[in-house]
């Protein structure tokens, strides 16, 4: 038995690489909820790993304690991190996804702010960092799934064939697992994509939890309000995960024609 712990701060991919993960161990899913049984999140930090004798994943978003019986018990840890920017505006979208109406500026700023006056993204990664046995940058996996995918089989000794990595990426594939988000949650099947209140804003405003998408308005928002404090706060952590956040800040600019 393996059991491995993977965490990060929310919206950094995780529920993606957990649909990596089934794909490589078990093939390619029909639905959520057999990635959800597979590799479950500790969202008390209360889980107890089972007594079986397979490899077994928990996606954990906790700044690290040992009082954590997951933390306490493991076989090693995968921590996957994402730029701080790309994080703030793809938690904006997860949460309309969720029912939340945060369209008009204050209702914006009001879900923006957390991220300038809270130190949860830089908590996390510093009491991590020197604990796992991988780190994983999002943006990597996105430009290369198949070399992120055949670093952990290398790092974590799992030994996964090249099949198992082609089905890792089939079941993670974006499209796929759209599709599997909106079969779900037009046909109230439980699982990790349908709640009630994600039926309206999926089918009637079009939000997403799989490629969620942004607004220019957010945008706005946050270059009138809260640019300075952010990169004020962020830099210096960025800097050592290898981003340029003011280089990010002008790609997304440029999309929206704000430069």
């Amino acid at each position: 038995m393996t059991r491995i712990v993977v965490t990060s701060v929310i919206k950094a991919g995780a529920t993606w690489f957990r649909f990596l993960m089934y794909g490589a161990e078990r093939g390619i899913p029909t639905n959520s909820l057999d990635v959800e049984k597979f590799y479950p999140y500790d969202n008390k930090d209360n889980y107890i790993w089972p007594d079986i004798d397979k490899r077994l994943f928990v996606k954990s978003h906790a700044i690290y304690c040992r009082d954590i019986p997951i933390i306490k018990d493991n076989d090693g840890v995968i921590l996957i991190y994402r730029n701080p920017f790309d994080i703030m505006f793809s938690r904006l979208s997860h949460q309309r996804i969720n029912g939340q109406l945060i369209y008009k500026p204050h209702n914006v700023k009001s879900h923006i702010s957390p991220w300038i006056e809270r130190n949860y993204y830089i908590d996390h990664y510093n009491s991590w960092k020197d604990r796992v046995k991988l780190m994983i940058k999002y943006e990597d996996m996105v430009k290369d799934v198949r070399g992120t995918l055949n670093k952990v089989n290398d790092t974590m000794n799992f030994n996964w064939s090249s099949k198992d990595i082609d089905n890792a990426i089939k079941a993670g594939n974006k499209e796929y697992m759209q599709n599997i988000e909106e079969h779900e949650i037009k046909n109230r099947i439980d699982g990790m994509f349908y709640e009630l209140k994600k039926a309206d804003p999926f089918i009637n405003r079009g939000e997403r939890f799989v490629g969620g998408r942004r607004r220019k308005e957010d945008l706005e928002v946050f270059l009138k309000y809260y640019q300075d404090d952010f990169l004020q706060k962020y830099s210096t952590i960025a800097e050592e995960l290898g981003y340029d956040l003011h280089s990010i800040i002008d790609k997304w600019k440029k999309i929206y024609s704000l430069l």
